[in-house]
Formats: C-alpha cells, structure tokens, sequence
C-alpha cells in the first residue's frame, strides 16, 4: 500500500504561516523545504515494514534527487496514518534541516498521550529519512555527521547456532568503521559458513546470528 501527501507553498510568509507559534518559526523560514511525504507497506516484501520517502525542493545532487529515506517495523498502517495525518501538519514546508527541532517537537507532544507506539515509530522513521537528506546534500557519510568514529578497526564474534539442528559455531570478524555493512568484507568467510548448513535459505529460515563487541 502506497500513500502520499504534498503540499507546496507560493511564498516565504506562507511558509512561515505554517508553524505552530512563533516559537517555532526558525524551522520554517529556511530551505530546503519538505514538498511530499510518501510511505510504501511492502507487504510481499517483509510482513510489518514501513517505507518512509522526505522528497524535498533541493533538486539534485549529482544528478540524484535529493530524497530522504526512513524505515520502521511494526504495526505499519498505524505508523503510515500518524506520518500522513499528524505529523505531516508538521513537516510539510518545513527546513528539511531543522532535524533536531523536528524530533523535538513531535516528541514532545505526542507524549503527552504516550509516545511509546505508533508515535515512536514515525518519529524514528522522519528522523532516518531527514540525516538521510543532509547526508545527501553536505556529500558526508551519515557516521562522520554524527560525530565521526571512535574506533578504525574493532574485533567482534558472528555466533551462528542452528535452531533445528542444535549445533553452533564462532567466527572472528573485523568491524572496520565506515564501511556501512562490515560483514560484506568478509563475505567469502560467510559462504563458507552458510555452505556448511547447506544453504543460504535455510540460513534464514532456521538460524539465528549473535554479534558480540569486545
């Protein structure tokens, strides 16, 4: 299931209109500035996942369209209507960049109702979607955004343990910051490892991997 909601101003009061108070004009007098919210239930896919896409009025950035992605599991329909309903008043010509004052904001007063469900959830998803976006225009990985790395390289165990078959093993890995999924890297290791439990698909189905940190 696939839904969107859009909303384009003429002009910067416009803009500015849209906030609550004035208090929180400083997050609608900037750009870039959020057009459209879409989410997307694949359920065909993976049972319980929601797709968020930010589409901004930025343009491109190296010919891509400067769109923000977010994600979230659980109870999707419910996380899709309170991004669509409530929280799109919100974003919708808003700074894309405002990210710490957006999180505030919905945070804040979805608990005073509880925040520890559908409301969660969205925000998490809003949250992933906006870094996303600045990552994207600032050319910065997500991690260096942050705060940089604290570690280049970390030990860590993959524990994989057959649930049907009751057998289990360890396997020292490297974790190397800043290559997203370390666990490519030592993709060949892995093979060998799924090879022994006869397949990938099984796998998945019936086994369960640990990562330890030291």
């Amino acid at each position: 299931m696939r839904l969107s909601t859009s909303n384009k101003q003429s002009n910067h009061s416009d803009y500015i209109a849209r906030a609550s108070g004035p208090t929180q004009q400083h997050a609608f007098r900037n750009g870039p500035r959020i057009v459209a919210i879409e989410t997307l239930i694949p359920h065909d896919i993976m049972a319980g996942l929601v797709l968020l896409r930010i589409h901004t009025d930025a343009g491109t950035v190296d010919g891509t369209p400067v769109i923000g992605h977010g994600e979230s599991y659980y109870i999707p329909h419910a996380v899709a209507a309170t991004l669509h309903d409530w929280m799109a008043r919100r974003l919708l010509g808003a700074d894309a960049t405002a990210i710490e004052s957006h999180w505030r904001f919905l945070y804040e007063r979805a608990s005073a109702f509880g925040a520890r469900g559908c409301e969660l959830r969205a925000i998490s998803a809003i949250d992933l979607a906006l870094w996303d976006i600045l990552g994207q225009l600032t050319k910065q990985p997500i991690w260096k955004l942050l705060g940089g790395p604290v570690l280049i390289l970390s030990p860590f165990t993959i524990v994989v343990v057959g649930l049907l078959m009751g057998v289990g093993l360890k396997v020292p890995l490297m974790l190397k910051v800043g290559q997203g999924m370390a666990i490519l890297a030592n993709l060949a290791l892995l093979k060998t490892i799924t090879t022994a439990f006869t397949t990938l698909q099984i796998l998945q189905k019936n086994f369960f991997l640990r990562v330890t940190l030291p």
